[in-house]
């Protein structure tokens, strides 16, 4: 599984995903600068592996209208987006074992709805998303992510299915 890890980081020069991925966890202004891992071995506070944010990213930048901006535009949506995130949830943000916001299916969930976000603040036709909104749309989400919450027994793409749909429907995101 560890070449797998690595082997999308050394494609950072041919795919724009792996290399956003690796900025996300390298850059000091990356919300997961603290909590990710970059060769995927997990530790105390190091519980998001390279693997999981390129899968989430995916999700994320999943329409075309998303997928087709320049790379470093990515980046800065991905880290605005899940910055926002976590400013809005600081406590849930850091602690991994009392909260499942940064469990993978939560992330995934938090990509899914956030593909529709970002292009709620896409305007029809132009190739810029207004990022000024995002913090505004975020702070919609009135979620309890405790670990012992209703959140307890999610799983898997199901799962993150199921808490994306309630975040659109929180944030009052519109059909896209």
């Amino acid at each position: 599984m560890k070449t797998l890890f690595l082997s999308k980081f050394l494609r950072r020069d041919s795919d724009d995903i792996s290399w956003i991925a690796t900025e996300l966890m390298v850059r000091k202004e990356s919300p997961f600068h603290e909590i990710g891992t970059i060769i995927g071995n997990r530790s105390k506070g190091r519980h998001v592996t390279l693997q999981n944010i390129y899968r989430t990213l995916h999700i994320l930048t999943a329409n075309y209208r998303i997928s087709s901006l320049p790379k470093q535009d990515k980046l800065n949506i991905s880290i605005t987006y899940y910055d926002a995130i976590r400013q809005n949830f600081l406590t849930e943000w850091s602690d991994y074992k009392e909260y499942r916001l940064t469990h993978i299916v939560c992330l995934d969930a938090l990509s899914l709805a956030g593909n529709k976000v970002l292009l709620q603040c896409m305007p029809e036709g132009k190739k810029r998303i207004d990022l000024s909104t995002l913090p505004k749309i975020i702070r919609k989400m009135t979620v309890d992510w405790s670990a012992q919450g209703s959140l307890k027994y999610l799983k898997g793409m199901s799962g993150s299915k199921t808490l994306a749909s309630d975040l659109i429907e929180q944030m009052k995101i519109r059909n896209t």
